[in-house]
């Protein structure tokens, strides 16, 4: 069975909230951070 996160990450760059599930969180903010800068 695969296990998946739920999250919330916000950009105060853009002010929007992006909500989806990942199965790696670490890297899908990593991604997060590197796409807001």
């Amino acid at each position: 069975m695969d296990e998946f996160v739920v999250y919330i990450l916000y950009s105060r760059k853009y002010g929007r909230t992006y909500v989806g599930f990942t199965r790696d969180l670490i890297s899908r903010f990593h991604s997060h951070n590197e796409f807001s800068k």
